[in-house]
């Protein structure tokens, strides 16, 4: 053994030639003292690198750690790893070393920097392959485990023992041990997706961020940082089991999902339908639900079950349940009757939700004249509000009563017959439509054209569409790829041929000609010349136009009344519209161009009934007033203000509030539709029951919406009746408004 004397300039270089390369650096310090802090010792952080027989050392020149033998001196492992974590007292160091390796989750690559291994301390020796970019050593420290679980470089998941033998490897996930099981699956593949659902392992970002190797993201894309904002980690193609704390397989893998046990019982899907199983794999709940989750404020001892069943009802604007959500489908109503769908079989209610006629035929229409087209054993008739059939069940297909007539087909071809029944018009079209006024549309071969109410020809089939009359009596036409007008006479109303007509507003409809856009009245006159790239439908007397890239509001003579300044704008209602000043920054508008609200607003997409619909960079909406000021919470999804109330979405389930902001119904509809007439259609497609976490059913699921009200009551609503149960199903307070 040799010292060699270096010496230094007051820079910390080293003066003359040095062969430093030549020898083993060593530590020279004064004898180490502990010092007491209330009863327990502290060592000097030095002793973090000191084991009972070698001891972790720093090469300077190979920029690594390595192992040497206390007693001789000796090097037990050279110098080859990037960073060292002494676990003293799991008798183990773990060692890593710089190595880059990408892993793909669905389309989005990741990187990882380092590998992995585990030093037994008493041997000195390497135990592991440095193959492993995750050890979950809270396993065995915190939870006091045998076995820990680890990720490999290939992204599968394992266990390992303290000792370093895997002794579980290329398994697709295994979850977090509780109660001294963890779920886990053999085979398939993790995955990832941006739609939510009960069916995830947690957030990606928070998967990765647990992963013990440092990670980023590969590329950049618009999809990739979506991806790792909001994406869900799932299992593709996997089937599921449970491990056991020695690695074991407890519970099989024969299920195509399965939750943690939770007050000893798990959650589980099978053939596509849930229930619950406990640590033996009983099962407590048989698998015939759609969907089971703990119910709120529990304790996670009583679950609430779920039937999917699409049912459809009515509520009107101060969200009173017109019709309950009881039927499977609902058509629009007419005469003051609605068809209603259930058991797949059609009848009729009136607009206070009683059947008047019951579910009993294939199919129904809306009632016209006093009469009802209905489908019985395949074949069409009609019917009466007395449910008496007026019209034998003989057609393959009917139309409406209008005007007196409705069209019916016989084996191949249309005609049209009266509400005694008797043919006016004999079969002889390849297609009809419902009467409008006098006129009624007849496809001959290929072509379109028009009838009276005698059967005489109005207009020779020339046309490849004709599109319904609207309230100025003019029908959109196609011929040779080209649009134009027709009235009830079955004449053209425009000379011109347009390449787009869209729908007539305030009297002007717009119309594009040779790549511009202008408008034209309900006589055909083009009013105002096609000059613009693109315009909206007028609105309280203004249409949104673009002219070399910028947007401004014309009047129905096609001046400027609002200079072209905005980079979009959408429609006035109730004379206030929306403009942005560029992508992101939203104002509001009067009919003259004052700002009553100045472009500063993320994001806002409609203002009606004195409130803004905002959608923000989170994803979340939220309504504000003229003042620009935040209207009541944030909301899940939201629709635009009509009729003096709003749909939101809260939790995935939709409700209404009034411009008040005061909630009509909670969230507990799958969808509202918008109202029409004063009523709104409404969907549920899950309906709710009670179970405890011994597998008694409490209540069926037969409910739109159950929620815990404490002391073992639930709170049960349908339609707007409410009533109280108590934990053995018996009725507190039974349903009623």
């Amino acid at each position: 053994k040799q010292l060699t004397l270096l010496t230094c300039n007051k820079e910390g270089n080293l003066l003359g030639k040095s062969n430093r390369g030549k020898h083993a650096p060593i530590k020279i310090r004064k004898k180490k003292k502990k010092r007491k802090i209330g009863l327990f010792l502290d060592d000097n952080e030095d002793d973090d690198y000191l084991l009972e027989k070698y001891e972790w050392f720093y090469s300077p020149k190979e920029n690594k750690w390595g192992l040497r033998n206390l007693a001789t001196g000796d090097i037990q492992i050279k110098p080859m790893f990037h960073d060292v974590e002494v676990k003293k007292e799991l008798g183990f160091t773990i060692v890593s070393i710089r190595r880059y390796h990408e892993q793909k989750i669905d389309r989005t690559t990741f990187s990882f920097d380092h590998l992995y291994g585990l030093v037994n301390n008493e041997k000195g020796l390497l135990v592991t392959d440095l193959e492993i970019t995750d050890i979950r050593i809270g396993d065995f420290e915190e939870k006091g485990l045998s076995i820990a679980r680890c990720i490999f470089k290939n992204g599968t998941h394992g266990l390992m023992r303290q000792d370093g033998k895997i002794i579980k490897k290329d398994y697709a996930y295994i979850g977090e041990f509780q109660n001294g099981m963890a779920r886990a699956s053999s085979r398939g593949r993790l995955a990832g997706t941006q739609k939510a659902n009960e069916n995830h392992l947690g957030v990606v970002s928070n998967y990765l961020g647990k992963i013990k190797s440092p990670n980023n993201m590969v590329d950049f894309t618009n999809y990739d940082q979506k991806f790792i904002e909001s994406a869900f980690l799932t299992c593709a193609d996997c089937d599921w089991g449970f491990l056991g704390i020695d690695g074991n397989n407890v519970i099989p893998e024969e299920y195509q999902f399965v939750h943690p046990f939770n007050n000893n019982i798990a959650i589980a899907q099978k053939n596509g339908k849930w229930g619950f199983i406990d640590p033996k794999n009983k099962i407590l709940l048989d698998f015939k639900y759609d969907d089971i989750r703990f119910l709120q404020n529990s304790n996670n001892k009583i679950l609430r079950l779920y039937i999917n069943k699409n049912k459809y009802g009515l509520i009107d604007t101060l969200g009173k349940a017109i019709i309950p959500v009881s039927y499977e489908d609902i058509g629009e109503a007419s005469e003051g009757l609605i068809p209603v769908q259930k058991n797949n079989l059609w009848g009729f209610a009136d607009k206070t939700g009683k059947l008047v006629i019951k579910c009993q035929y294939q199919k129904a229409k809306g009632f016209h004249n006093g009469l009802a087209a209905v489908k019985k054993d395949r074949k069409w008739g009609f019917i009466d509000k007395n449910d008496n059939n007026k019209i034998p069940f003989k057609y393959k297909a009917v139309g409406n009563f209008k005007s007196g007539l409705a069209f019916f087909k016989e084996q191949f071809e249309f005609g049209y017959l009266n509400i005694e029944g008797k043919v006016i018009i004999e079969p002889q079209f390849f297609d009809a439509k419902d009467f409008e006024g006098q006129v009624a549309r007849i496809r001959i071969n290929k072509e379109w054209g028009l009838i009276n109410t005698t059967g005489s020809i109005v207009l020779r089939p020339r046309y490849s569409y004709i599109d319904q009359f609207n309230e100025h009596g003019v029908a959109k036409v196609l011929i040779n790829s080209k649009y134009s007008l027709i009235n009830k006479k079955g004449n053209r109303i425009s000379n011109k041929k347009f390449r787009a007509i869209t729908a007539f507003s305030e009297g002007l409809s717009a119309v594009k000609h040779n790549n511009v856009w202008g408008f034209i009245d309900s006589i055909g006159k083009m009013v105002i010349k096609a000059r613009f790239s693109d315009v909206q439908s007028f609105n309280n007397g203004r249409a949104c136009a673009k002219l070399h890239g910028r947007w401004g509001f014309i009047n129905t003579k096609g001046k400027w009344v609002i200079k072209a300044q905005f980079s979009e704008c959408l429609d006035y209602k109730d004379g206030k519209a929306v403009v942005y000043k560029s992508n992101k920054r939203a104002g509001l508008i009067d009919l003259n161009g004052n700002f009553l609200i100045e472009p500063s607003i993320s994001r806002m997409i409609a203002f009606s009934n004195g409130r803004g619909l905002v959608k923000d960079h989170n994803y979340r909406f939220y309504f504000i007033n003229e003042d620009n000021r935040l209207y009541k919470g944030f909301y899940q999804n939201a629709e635009s203000f009509q009729g003096g109330v709003a749909a939101v979405q809260l939790r995935g389930r939709w409700g209404l509030i009034n411009d008040k902001g005061i909630e009509l119904i909670p969230p507990k509809y799958d969808k509202v539709e918008p109202f029409n007439n004063g009523f709104a259609k409404v969907r549920i497609k899950q309906f709710s029951g009670v179970v405890d976490n011994t597998g008694k059913i409490i209540a069926l699921p037969n409910y739109e919406y159950i929620s815990y009200a404490g002391n073992g009551i639930y709170r049960v609503e349908e339609g707007d009746k409410v009533g109280y149960f108590d934990n053995n199903g018996k009725w507190i307070w039974h349903l009623q408004r």
